[in-house]
Formats: C-alpha cells, sequence, structure tokens
C-alpha cells in the first residue's frame, strides 16, 4: 500500500536591511597648546570604535614624527606635537599634516587628517 503526505506550502521571507557602520573616527582636531616649554598643537580624536591608532606627521607626505603607534583605544584620546621630527630636532616652519590612522579587530581601516601651519 502506498500512503501519501498532503503537500505543505511554505512561505520564505528574507528581509536584507542595511546596516549602518559605526564611524571608526568620530573627529580629529589640532589646536594650539603652550606646553610651558614652548609651542605645540595638541591633538584631539575621538573613536567610535575600539582599535589600533597611529598618529603620524608628515610633511608634502614624508613622515617626520610617529606620535602613537598601533596604541589600543576608544573613546576621546589626545596627544601633543612639540613641533619636533622623530630626532628631536625642531622642524622648519611650513605646512605638516597630522594623519590618525585606526585599524579596529575585524581589520577595520579608516584615516583621517588635519593640517597644521608652523
Amino acid at each position: 500500500a502506498v500512503t501519501t503526505q498532503p503537500r505543505i506550502a511554505r512561505n520564505l521571507q528574507i528581509v536584507a536591511e542595511p546596516t549602518v557602520a559605526q564611524s571608526i573616527i568620530r573627529s580629529l582636531t589640532a589646536t594650539a597648546a603652550n606646553t610651558g616649554v614652548g609651542r605645540a598643537v595638541r591633538v584631539d580624536y575621538d573613536l567610535g570604535q575600539a582599535g589600533r591608532a597611529t598618529v603620524r606627521v608628515l610633511r608634502a607626505g614624508s613622515q617626520i614624527a610617529v606620535l602613537r603607534n598601533g596604541v589600543p583605544q576608544s573613546g576621546r584620546t589626545s596627544t601633543t606635537w612639540n613641533f619636533r621630527d622623530a630626532a628631536g630636532r625642531p622642524v622648519p616652519a611650513g605646512t605638516y599634516t597630522i594623519e590618525l590612522t585606526v585599524v579596529t579587530a575585524n581589520g577595520a581601516r579608516q584615516t583621517a587628517t588635519v593640517d597644521v601651519t608652523r
């Protein structure tokens, strides 16, 4: 004897909703500061996600100094650049770029820059 089962209709609905990626770098600013020892620039940044932050100073694309190097962090942070190169020598007058690059644990990467003049 052959028995048959009734057909059951099933509906499958797939809903794809775009996700809004949270910004890794929320803000980056550079402000003149007096350190008591001389002129400097205070670099403030706010990270929306935890990640390894590297802050470099560039001039015409060449690295002058590294202010932070892959430091794990999140939230608001600041550092100071004293207008000196990596060897501690004063830099000449001109325009410099502060570059912040953050890499999260899942490999997402974001870079922001701000120019400063000495």
